[in-house]
């Protein structure tokens, strides 16, 4: 029974050790990967910042066309809606 509580005891304190150190092996990945984006900043960003005309607004992005839109939509079908008490 002793030898068994010392085994679980081992592996538990091993898990404790390996987890931890896994953790902080993917936390500073995480916080480089950060730090590189942000030292990068905005202006590296595909969509540049572009001023409207005849104004001092700053537009940061233009969303581009949708391909699949239907232009002539009327609305769907009517569902009757039934109140359940």
């Amino acid at each position: 029974m002793l030898k068994f509580l010392l085994i679980i005891a081992l592996i538990s304190y091993l898990i404790y050790r390996v987890g931890g150190f896994l953790f902080r092996i993917l936390f500073l990945s995480a916080q480089q990967q950060r730090q590189q984006y942000q030292s990068t900043g905005p202006s590296n960003q595909q969509h540049a910042r572009k001023r409207a005309a005849g104004s001092n607004l700053d537009i940061d992005y233009v969303p581009g066309e949708r391909k699949n839109e239907k232009k002539d939509f009327r609305g769907g079908d009517y569902v009757d809606y039934e109140e359940v008490k």
